[in-house]
């Protein structure tokens, strides 16, 4: 599956980053973000699945909503998953 993300499409980065602060203060003015260790993930795919009871028939509706991560398979750590992010054009990564 391929998929186009808007022109304006936040990058990825801290929540409290996103404005200006003071000398040693962040300026965060979503509360439900305050405290939280990391960004939420800003892109999430949405299940919709249709489980029917064998028995009855039935037929129920069920939503998931899962963030969007990249999944590599290392020999020795195993599976390892990291958040999806948006990054600009040019990014760099030093170690």
């Amino acid at each position: 599956m391929e998929a186009t993300l808007p022109a304006d499409f936040p990058t990825s980065n801290a929540y409290w980053l996103n404005q200006s602060g003071s000398l040693g203060m962040y300026t965060v003015e979503d509360q439900l973000l305050r405290g939280m260790p990391e960004t939420p993930p800003q892109l999430r795919a949405q299940f919709e699945l249709e489980l029917k009871d064998a028995k009855t028939g039935k037929i129920q509706s069920l939503t998931l909503v899962k963030p969007v991560v990249f999944k590599k398979t290392d020999p020795v750590e195993g599976e390892l998953y990291s958040p999806f992010e948006v990054t600009p054009e040019v990014f760099v990564g030093l170690s």
